[in-house]
């Protein structure tokens, strides 16, 4: 009876994690290269909340996903981890370089089983901000920085400009 009850409260905790609160938006079946393309505009971070989003959008911030495989990026928010194991903001990044589509990642669905995470990856950049995972239903609509433990849910999200 006593290893029963231990089970069912280990059971209750593995269960009360491992959820992103934003996992119903990855993006779980490979894109196509056009449904990628195009430009993302900063649309929040939950990452440091002393943080003004209203005050970062000012700076307007954006990555644009280029067909020919490039990125260029204008005043991504830089938040490095510090001692304390909390993000800093350090300034913005305004960077060019090249991307890669490929899976980031993965998520349980439970009965659905597990699904690859798609996202790109931008070289010539830091670690902290070079794995973007797609965000969207059949369409990309955003790309979503990590930060952390997933299911804390400190995030960088970009949404995509509608043509």
């Amino acid at each position: 009876m006593r290893n029963l009850f231990l089970f069912c409260i280990l059971l209750i905790l593995l269960s009360g994690c491992l959820y992103s609160p934003y996992a119903d938006e990855y993006f779980t079946e490979e894109p196509r290269l056009e449904d990628v393309v195009g430009v993302y505009k900063f649309d929040k971070q939950t990452v440091n909340y002393n943080l003004d989003n209203d005050k970062i959008k000012s700076r307007r911030p954006m990555i644009i996903i280029k067909a020919d495989k490039t990125y260029e990026i204008k005043e991504i928010p830089y938040f490095r981890v510090s001692a304390n194991d909390e993000y800093n903001y350090i300034n913005g990044i305004s960077k060019k370089g090249k991307w890669m589509l490929e899976t980031i990642g993965s998520v349980d669905y439970g009965s659905s089983g597990i699904k690859k995470h798609w996202g790109i990856t931008l070289d010539s950049i830091p670690e902290e901000i070079r794995y973007a995972g797609l965000l969207g239903e059949n369409k990309a609509n955003g790309v979503i920085f990590k930060y952390g433990d997933p299911d804390e849910g400190s995030v960088m999200i970009f949404r995509k400009e509608k043509n």
